[in-house]
C-alpha cells in the first residue's frame, strides 16, 4: 500500500519503495525421538543380563560406551586392537555368568559387540581338540567369517599337561598334533589372523614343560607365526615375537605393575625384528576362582583400564607405531579381568536448571577423566528422548536460549556422561524445565545427618517454594535405593557409609529442582571391628574375610596382613576379600588409616583347615639317570596327583627350584640324590627321591 505522500511522489516521477515488516513468527522446536529412556540406560552389552556383578570387582552389566578402544592411546596411532577371549562358560570349573559360551547366539552377539567397540578381532583360549573352547572355536571362525572379524589361537598349557603327564613333561609331539589340527580346523580361514600371510598362534603358560621348538617347526603345516608370553620372548630364538599381559604387583593392588609394562615395551623397542602385541586390562582378582593364589589388582574405577591403555605412549607414538595391542580379557569372569559387562566409573551424574541454564555435576569416587563427553536428551514425556547437544567432558552447564523452547511445554531434560571406550555410561535423574518459568527452589530438611547404625532419618521437602507458581509434588532419594514420595518421609540405614540425600522437587508446570545434604551412617562399634571370620574360628581353606573401620576422622584406606604380610589393601572404611591358605594356625591383622595418619589396628587368631586331609601323592621323572658333566637333567612331577606347587633339591647345594618341569646341570662328577616335594592345595606335602651318577 502507497501513502498519500507516495502518490504524490510518483505523480511527479519519483518511483517509491515501500518496506512492510511483519512481526516475527516464533518458531518451536519440534522434538523428533530418536531414542528411548530404556534404550539409553538398558544393558547394550553381549553380557547376561542376569549376571549380577561379582565379589572380585566383575560389575553387574550396564550401557557402555562404544567408542573405539584405540582412542585410549596416544593421538594418531594405528594400533589394532584384539580382546583375548574365553569360551567355557556353562561348563564344569568355571562361575556362572549367565550365559554359555557354546550358544551360536552368544557367540554371535560377543562378536557384535566387540567389533562395536572398535576391537578388530578375538585370540581365542583354546584347550585343544575335544575341549569345550573347540566346540566355540568353529562358531567363532562362523562369526568371525560373517561379520568381517579376525580371530585367532592361544595354545593354552592345559592343553598339553595331560600329555605331561605321561611324557617326562615333554609336551613337543603333543604340541605337533594340536597345530597340525588347528591349521586345518581354524588357520587356513579366512578370518583367521595373519600377519605377512602367515598365520599366528599364541602360546600361554606352555613353558611350563619342555619343548622341542626346533621340532615343531618343522611338523607344523602352515609355516605359522609363534608369539610367546613375556618380554623374554624377544629374546627367545623359538619365538617370532611377544604379547603382554596383566601381572600383579602382590605389594601393591593399586598398582597398575607399571615395572612390568615398562620392561615389556622398553625390551620390545629393542627388537622392531620381532613382533609385538601390547596389552591393556580393567584389573585382575582371582580371589574367586578355584585356582585362586591371591592375586589383586584393583578396578580402582576405571583408573587401571585408562592407566595401562596410557602406559604405551611412554614408548610408542606416530613415528614409532605399536601396531597391535591385545586386552586382557574380554571375558575373564573367574580372574576379575573381563571388560564385557563394561567399566565402572564409580560416577554418577545429579543435573538441575537455574533460570535457562541446565546443570550437571560429577559425584562419586571416580575419575572425572573417565567421561568422553556429555550428551543432552530432549523429551516432552521423559521416555522417547531427542539428542539436544553433544558437550565437552570438562563442560557442567548448558545455555537453553539457543533452541526456540515453548514457553507452554514442559520438557524433560537428561544428561548422559558418556564413557571413554568400554567405561559404563551414566545418565542423570530427569530435569523438567519450561522456557521463561522459574523452577521451584528446592529445600530438604534431616532430622539428623550424622549418627551410628541403625540410624533413622526423617526428611522434609515442605520448606520448598515457588514464586511463580507452586510446588506440587516432590521425591526423596535417600541414596541406598530407597526412593519415596514427599513432602515427608522416614528411613532407616542398616549399613554404614556416606549417603546424599537428595530431595526432587516439580512445581505447577512441570519445571524441577534438587538439592541434597550428606548423611554420614557410622559403624555401631568404633575402630576397627573384623566381621568375618569370627575371632577363633576353625576355617575352610577359602575363605571370607570382612572387616570395617570408624573413628573421629575419615578414614582413607585400610590393609589387610596374614601373619605379617600385607595381602590386599583399599582406599576405603571396609574391606571385603577372599583368601586361600594352607592348614595352619594363622594371625589375621587389619590397619586403618584415617585422614591424619593416624592407625588403627585389629588382630585375630585363625586356624585353618577343616576335615581330614590326605597328602599329594609324588612322582618324579627324569630324563637320564647318569648325566655327564655340564648336561641338563630335566626334572618332572606332571605326574603327581593333588599336587598345586612342587620344589625341586637337585641335591648338590644349588638353590631350590620350583615348578612342574625344571632343569639342572651338574659342575661336578659323582653321586647325587634328587628330592621332589609336592604341595597340595591345603600345604600338605610328601616327598620322593631318585639317584643319579654324574660322570
Amino acid at each position: 500500500m502507497t501513502s498519500k505522500i507516495c502518490r504524490r511522489l510518483l505523480s511527479c516521477g519519483v518511483v517509491a519503495i515501500t518496506f512492510v515488516t511483519h512481526p516475527a513468527v516464533a518458531q518451536t522446536l519440534p522434538i523428533v525421538p530418536t531414542t528411548t529412556l530404556q534404550t539409553e540406560t538398558a544393558n547394550n552389552t553381549s553380557a547376561s543380563s542376569t549376571f549380577s556383578g561379582q565379589p572380585n570387582g566383575n560389575p553387574k552389566p550396564a550401557n557402555v560406551s562404544k567408542s573405539p578402544h584405540n582412542t585410549l592411546l596416544y593421538a594418531g596411532n594405528s594400533t589394532k586392537i584384539y580382546a583375548h577371549f574365553m569360551g567355557w562358560f556353562g561348563g564344569s570349573g568355571h562361575k556362572p555368568v549367565g550365559y554359555n559360551s557354546t550358544d551360536p547366539a552368544q557367540v554371535h552377539k560377543q562378536v557384535w559387540d566387540m567389533k562395536s567397540r572398535g576391537i578388530s578381532g578375538a585370540i581365542l583360549d583354546w584347550y585343544g581338540e575335544g575341549h569345550i573352547t573347540d566346540t566355540v572355536a568353529p562358531l567363532l571362525r562362523a562369526e568371525s567369517e560373517k561379520q568381517g572379524f579376525t580371530f585367532a589361537i592361544t595354545e593354552d598349557v592345559g592343553a598339553v599337561s595331560d600329555f605331561a603327564k605321561v611324557n617326562n613333561c615333554d609336551v613337543t609331539q603333543q604340541l605337533i598334533n594340536d597345530l597340525n589340527y588347528a591349521y586345518t580346523k581354524y588357520e587356513t580361514s579366512s578370518a583367521y589372523m595373519r600377519i605377512n600371510g602367515r598365520p599366528v598362534v599364541f602360546f600361554f603358560g606352555v613353558e611350563a614343560y619342555y619343548v622341542d621348538w626346533k621340532r615343531v617347526r618343522e611338523q607344523v603345516s602352515g609355516n605359522p607365526l609363534f608369539i610367546f608370553r613375556n618380554s623374554n620372548a624377544f629374546t627367545d630364538q623359538s619365538s617370532d615375537g611377544a604379547f603382554g599381559w596383566v601381572t600383579v604387583n602382590r605389594s601393591d593392588p593399586y598398582d597398575i605393575n607399571i615395572a612390568y609394562l615398562d620392561n615389556f615395551y622398553g625390551t620390545s623397542v629393542l627388537h622392531p625384528e620381532k613382533i609385538t602385541f601390547g596389552t591393556a586390562y580393567p584389573g585382575f582378582n582371582d580371589t574367586i576362582a578355584g585356582w585362586i593364589n591371591n592375586r589383586i589388582m584393583h578396578r580402582d574405577c576405571g583408573r587401571t583400564w585408562l592407566a595401562s591403555f596410557a602406559r604405551v605412549a611412554k614408548f610408542y607414538n606416530t613415528t614409532r607405531q605399536l601396531s597391535r595391542l591385545q586386552t586382557a580379557t574380554w571375558n575373564d569372569y573367574d580372574e576379575g579381568s573381563e571388560h564385557e559387562t563394561g567399566i565402572d566409573n564409580c560416577l554418577s551424574v545429579p543435573a538441575w536448571t537455574s533460570g535457562n541454564t541446565l546443570y550437571w555435576t560429577l559425584q562419586g569416587e571416580g575419575p572425572p577423566e573417565s567421561v568422553s563427553y556429555f550428551r543432552i536428551f530432549i523429551s516432552l514425556d521423559g521416555s522417547n528422548l531427542m539428542k539436544l547437544a553433544d558437550v565437552s567432558g570438562s563442560s557442567r552447564s548448558l545455555s537453553l536460549s539457543s533452541w526456540p523452547l515453548s514457553t507452554s511445554t514442559t520438557y524433560k531434560l537428561f544428561v548422559k556422561a558418556i564413557g571413554k571406550p568400554s567405561i559404563q555410561n551414566k545418565i542423570s535423574n530427569i530435569v523438567g524445565h519450561r522456557r521463561n518459568n522459574a523452577p521451584p527452589t528446592a529445600a530438604l530438611q534431616l532430622s539428623t545427618t550424622t549418627g551410628k547404625v541403625p540410624l533413622t532419618v526423617t526428611a522434609s521437602t515442605s520448606g520448598s517454594s515457588d514464586f511463580d507458581g507452586s510446588v506440587t509434588s516432590s521425591k526423596i532419594d535417600f541414596g541406598d535405593g530407597t526412593v519415596v514420595n514427599g513432602p515427608n518421609a522416614t528411613h532407616t540405614y542398616s549399613d554404614f557409609n556416606s549417603y546424599i540425600v537428595r530431595a526432587h522437587v516439580t512445581d505447577n508446570r512441570g519445571a524441577t529442582a534438587t538439592t541434597g545434604k550428606t548423611v554420614n551412617v557410622k559403624p555401631a562399634t568404633s575402630g576397627v571391628v573384623i566381621t568375618e571370620p569370627a575371632s577363633g574360628a576353625n576355617v575352610y581353606n577359602y575363605f571370607r574375610i570382612s572387616a570395617h573401620a570408624s573413628g573421629a576422622n575419615k578414614i582413607t584406606s585400610m590393609r589387610l596382613y596374614i601373619n605379617g604380610t600385607a595381602m590386599d589393601t583399599v582406599r576405603k572404611d571396609r574391606l571385603d576379600t577372599y583368601i586361600r591358605l594352607w592348614d595352619g594356625s594363622y594371625t589375621i591383622g587389619v590397619n586403618a588409616w584415617d585422614s591424619t595418619g593416624a592407625v588403627q589396628t585389629r588382630n585375630i587368631s585363625v586356624k585353618v583347615g577343616v576335615g581330614p586331609n590326605e597328602p599329594p601323592f609324588p612322582v618324579l621323572g627324569l630324563t637320564t639317570f647318569t648325566p655327564a658333566v655340564n648336561t641338563k637333567v630335566r626334572a618332572c612331577t606332571a605326574a603327581s596327583t593333588d599336587v598345586s606347587k612342587s620344589v625341586i633339591d637337585f641335591g648338590d647345594g644349588s638353590p631350590l627350584q620350583t615348578g612342574t618341569t625344571t632343569y639342572h646341570a651338574y659342575t661336578k662328577p659323582g653321586s647325587y640324590t634328587i628330592k621332589a616335594t609336592v604341595y597340595d592345595n591345603r600345604g600338605k606335602s610328601a616327598t620322593t627321591s631318585k639317584s643319579v651318577t654324574v660322570h
